[in-house]
């Protein structure tokens, strides 16, 4: 038996089991160390049965020791040491603890080649799919996490308030004073006919009158309603511009303040921008510079009968400090108006004059004829003036005259057009799932960088593809660590493996150095 060939060697080893050391095979867990007495202290820690004087344990034999096997049936770990290997100690997961007798029992074990060979590894630069970063300053990790976040909620929303306020402009072929128009340049574009801005609905009523009292209604082109704010003069050369600038830092996402800033970033957290009318777009808070102190957008409009307003954001995606045209979104469909011409007014100001003339020749027609006894002129002349008097009843009787069409109402009518602003997040249910997930698991990297082994208080999860390890270990630990990188692992600092409700912050940074 394996008792009496042990009694038969020289007892040169120690052998140790221990319980609850939180290691498993699996290597999904372990120790990080940087002191070799620090890993020997806690291994004592959770030793419950040692043997000082064994003979030496040969790898991947079982062991038979001295004593009842039911008294060690939670032993999960074991430590042993042959002198002769110079006095190295082995650490090893217990696989089975068989009973043998009453005074024996046996241990199948498995090297734990992580913790065994731990001083001996060199971890070099590898392919990091993901793990705990070196900072976590807001909008200092970018590279996407491609995770569910199922829908966003709202968590402020605000407008510009440029287009709350309106002017009419009456386009035509003369001026206010009813002079012909001389053509000039509006927000850098030529028009030849004048745009004439009123204040009230009364004003516009005025001047339809007044062309209409002096033969001139047909100069009208069309009406249309401008936001007040961007009213530009004749002759200027640009667009009026408005700055925008909102002060924002990110404190929290549906009321809920995140441990892992990269959740104040998009795609959990962002801007979104709407018209209302079909265009859209979506604006990432960490694309605007943040020396300005904010976020920016220029918002302008041409001045033209159909106009278009433009806004874009302001210093995004470091364009420099200049608008990014390129990200822009439009506001269009401002009403368009329709206008009466009181037709009696306007025929008698294009016939009033010859209507004039003609009674008034026919009524002295009429008396020549009479006196000179010609009945029958005076009777045509009769007829003639009852003919002009029916035509002029006519006239009077019939409606105002209807020019335009009215259009694009409904969103200035309702109050509801301009450009919306919604700052945009995950649900608070899922930001905190995703923070439990970040404080696990780190954030994702996807670049060939060092190992992060050491740069949280608690723990630091490593995933890697193709990881190297080189170093004096064997090659068959070096690989096996490999394979567990690849796999992904969780180097804890602490005896608590396992339990992630304690803080992990940063303990050193990207300089190399310890953080307070």
């Amino acid at each position: 038996m394996a008792v009496e060939r042990l009694t038969s060697l020289v007892p040169n080893g120690a052998f140790y089991l221990l319980e609850n050391t939180g290691l498993e095979e699996s290597y999904e867990h372990t120790f990080a160390w940087k002191e070799l007495n620090n890993q020997f202290d806690y291994f004592m820690s959770k030793v419950v049965y040692r043997i000082d004087r064994v003979a030496p344990v040969r790898f991947g034999e079982p062991v038979a020791l001295p004593g009842n096997a039911n008294t060690y049936t939670k032993c999960d770990y074991c430590m042993f040491q042959n002198l002769n290997y110079n006095g190295k100690w082995f650490y090893a997961f217990v696989n089975k603890i068989e009973w043998v007798n009453t005074e024996t029992f046996r241990i199948t074990y498995s090297i734990d080649y992580i913790q065994t060979y731990w001083f001996q590894f060199r971890f070099l630069d590898s392919f990091v799919v993901r793990q705990h970063a070196i900072t976590d300053s807001l909008y200092s990790n970018r590279i996407p996490e491609n995770l569910e976040l199922d829908q966003y909620v709202v968590n402020e929303d605000w407008t510009t308030h440029l287009f709350d306020d309106y002017k009419y402009i009456v386009c035509a072929t003369v001026d206010k004073d009813g002079n012909d128009a001389v053509g000039g340049v509006y927000s850098g574009i030529y028009s030849g006919l004048e745009l004439n801005v009123f204040n009230t609905p009364d004003q516009v009523n005025i001047f339809i009158e007044n062309l209409t009292s002096v033969n001139k209604s047909a100069a009208i082109v069309s009406i249309f309603m401008y936001p007040k704010a961007f009213i530009d003069d004749k002759g200027s050369l640009n667009p009026e511009f408005k700055v925008l600038k909102y002060e924002y830092t990110p404190e929290h996402i549906d009321g809920y303040i995140p441990r892992n800033k990269k959740l104040l970033s998009y795609p959990f957290n962002l801007l979104y921008v709407t018209n209302l009318c079909g265009n859209s777009a979506e604006f990432r808070y960490e694309f605007f510079d943040e020396t300005r102190g904010g976020i920016e957008f220029y918002v302008g409009m041409d001045m033209a009968s159909n106009p278009v307003a433009i806004m874009a954001p302001y210093a995004y995606k470091q364009i420099g400090a200049i608008p990014n045209w390129n990200e822009k979104i439009t506001l269009e469909g401002f009403p368009q108006c329709a206008w009466n011409v009181d037709t009696y007014r306007a025929w008698l100001a294009q016939s009033g004059s010859s209507t004039a003339i003609s009674t008034m020749g026919s009524a002295l027609s009429g008396v020549a004829n009479l006196m000179s006894l010609n009945f029958g002129g005076a009777v045509n002349s009769a007829l003639n003036i009852a003919q002009t008097m029916a035509q002029v009843n006519a006239t009077k009787s019939q409606p105002p005259q209807s020019h335009g069409a009215a259009g694009n109402s409904a969103m200035v009518a309702f109050g509801l057009k301009d450009f919306y602003f919604y700052r945009l997040s995950v649900r608070r249910s899922v930001a905190i799932q995703l923070d439990d997930y970040f404080d696990m698991f780190g954030y994702a990297q996807h670049k060939l960088m060092p190992l992060n082994i050491f740069g949280r208080e608690n723990w630091n999860y490593i995933q890697t593809q193709r990881a190297k390890v080189s170093g004096d270990a064997p090659a068959y630990a070096r690989q096996l660590m490999e394979t567990a990188l690849n796999d992904g692992i969780t180097f804890w600092h602490n005896p608590d493996i396992g339990n992630y409700n304690k803080s992990n912050r940063i303990v050193v940074n990207e300089n190399g150095t310890q953080e307070e």
